[in-house]
């Protein structure tokens, strides 16, 4: 198992899976699972997970004082060829296991011992990879799904009985991220009563004190999650956008990015990536709980949306925006709406026409995002 230790045992305990390779599935190489609903192979899997790594290993709850520091961060990754990853220089590169069902039941197991070990550790989960679905159940497909197609759940995870399984965890403050499609599947349409399996057998009454355990997913029951070819996931590019300051909120002077904001950010910045692909996606949030997720080293920049009223033309209009940290122009023709990024503040946005007074409004800036509509 790729597993790295950061200092304390007290923190953060982060487990990253990315499934891009599955043997059984068209252009796997392996046995065709027959139930197959069309899914193939995902290159875009294993880059977000690396992604989301990353940023965990280099960029989360990195300022002095924070409060939850990475602990451990454990990576699993199924590619066409071996993945061998350093999270961070110095720290020493190793082999990744590949994401089968038994290395992720390892992994999961020992993710959750380590979380186990105090109330105060923080629990962070995120998957990329094949999701399949039968109204609100999710489940969530790892590298040898449909080798046995006779017991082809065998091998994929129940994750809303796994979500269930956590809260007998001891940490009570936890964060999953599910970067997968949730469409209807004849694999589990025909199954009774059978979603995958689960690792942790879930309670039949919840854990006291209340867990904060919220669940991101990069789409709607019923519907796609869209990748790109050897690219970040629309889900997961959003998502690391986001976690840089879009979906953070100001307490105690301190800059912090919270749940609720940030379901806000993703919404709206997953439009942005998938703009000009043809495709639409919009994720959704269950259990719902707020807390300090990640602490900004600086305040955030944040996306700007600014569109105008008819009577300017765009065509021929220069837009501008002033302000004390920074100034931008935009020259015609101008799209619509013209998208940028601005640190937190107050500015003051100009569409000025080849004659005539300029149109003027003033506007603060602040997160999640900044709608300006120029008169």
């Amino acid at each position: 198992m790729a597993l790295w230790q950061f200092g304390a045992n007290t923190g953060t305990h982060a487990l990253v899976v990315g499934v891009g390779h599955y043997p059984h599935l068209p252009g796997g190489g392996g046995a065709l699972y027959p139930l197959h609903g069309g899914m193939g192979q995902l290159t875009s899997a294993p880059v977000s997970a690396k992604a989301v790594a990353d940023w965990l290993a280099t960029s989360y709850q990195s300022t002095p004082g924070a409060t939850h520091p990475l602990s451990s961060l454990e990576v699993l990754i199924s590619d066409t060829s071996p993945v061998t990853y350093e999270p961070r220089p110095g720290v020493g590169a190793q082999p990744v296991a590949r994401a089968t069902f038994s290395n992720f039941e390892k992994a999961v197991l020992g993710w959750y011992q380590r979380l186990n070990q105090s109330p105060d550790n923080r629990a962070v989960f995120f998957f990329c990879g094949h999701g399949i679905a039968a109204g609100i159940q999710t489940t969530l497909l790892l590298e040898d799904f449909g080798s046995v197609p006779h017991a082809a759940l065998r091998h994929a995870l129940d994750f809303n009985k796994f979500h269930l399984g956590m809260d007998q965890c001891a940490a009570r403050t936890q964060c999953f991220f599910v970067d997968s499609c949730r469409v209807a599947s004849t694999t589990l349409l025909n199954a009774f009563q059978s979603y995958g399996e689960s690792i942790l057998t879930p309670p039949n009454r919840f854990s006291t004190p209340h867990r904060k355990a919220p669940s991101f997913f990069s789409t709607v029951p019923g519907a796609f999650a869209h990748g790109r070819p050897d690219q970040t996931s629309f889900f997961t590019e959003a998502l690391l956008q986001a976690l840089q300051g879009p979906g953070s909120a100001k307490d105690g002077g301190v800059w912090t990015i919270v749940p609720s904001v940030l379901y806000r950010a993703l919404e709206r910045l997953m439009a942005r990536v998938a703009q000009g692909s043809g495709a639409t996606q919009s994720c959704s949030v269950e259990h719902l709980a707020d807390f300090p997720l990640h602490v900004l080293p600086r305040p955030p920049t944040i996306p700007v949306s600014v569109d105008c009223n008819n009577p300017i033309d765009l065509a021929t209009a220069v837009l501008r925006v002033t302000g004390t940290l920074g100034n931008r122009e935009q020259l015609p023709p101008v799209p619509k709406p013209w998208d940028l990024d601005l640190p937190t503040g107050q500015y003051r946005f100009l569409a000025t026409p080849p004659s005539g007074t300029p149109h003027v409004l003033d506007e603060i800036v602040f997160p999640p995002y900044t709608d300006v509509v120029l008169p």
